[in-house]
Order: structure tokens, then C-alpha cells, then sequence
């Protein structure tokens, strides 16, 4: 059976499996899209949809973290799973990217 592949909606909620190489760069696109059409005020990415995590997720959301950061509007990254929070927190990318997370 072949895995969903990752998609991103319009209220940026991303969901499937696992994002693969085949995925990372559309789905990357499709963030900043969003990103540039958000008006001021934070934006919530839900990723709780997303049913594995692994390094490119976190290089897609550090891509849209920085590409945020550049227009001066906030991302905050929500639903995230323990394998997640433990891939960021290990990459040292939490004070990034879970700022509200207790160090």
C-alpha cells in the first residue's frame, strides 16, 4: 500500500505520513505562499496531521520559520509529536522553534 503523501491545506495544517524528497519542496513552497499571503499576527502551522516526523520536516519548518522571520510575522508550530519536539529539541532548534516549550 502506498504512503499518503504529505499536503498542506489552506488553514496550514499539514498531513500524511512522512514527508520524503518527493514532497519536501512543494510543501516548502506552499508554506511561504501562505506565509506571504498572511496579513500581520501569528500564524499557527498544525502538524498534527502528520503521522511520522523526520529531518526534513524540521528543515521545511526552519525554511518557513526564516522566511517568516524575514517579513516580520510570527510562526507557531502546533500538534507536533514527541518524536518531533525530541528531533528539534536534539537539533538544538528549540529555542527557535518552540519558543513557548520549557527549556
Amino acid at each position: 500500500m502506498p504512503e499518503m503523501p504529505v499536503t498542506l491545506d489552506d488553514s496550514f495544517s499539514v498531513n500524511g505520513h512522512a514527508l520524503a524528497f518527493d514532497d519536501a519542496d512543494r510543501i516548502k513552497e506552499d508554506g511561504c505562499r501562505k506565509i506571504d499571503q498572511h496579513g500581520e499576527g501569528s500564524l499557527h502551522v498544525d502538524l498534527g496531521g502528520l503521522t511520522q516526523a523526520n529531518s526534513l520536516t524540521v528543515a521545511v519548518m526552519m525554511v518557513w520559520y526564516r522566511h517568516a522571520y524575514l517579513q516580520e510575522k510570527t510562526l507557531r508550530f502546533t500538534s507536533l509529536s514527541e518524536d518531533l519536539r525530541n528531533m528539534i529539541e536534539f537539533s538544538g532548534l528549540g529555542s527557535v522553534l518552540l519558543p513557548d516549550s520549557p527549556e
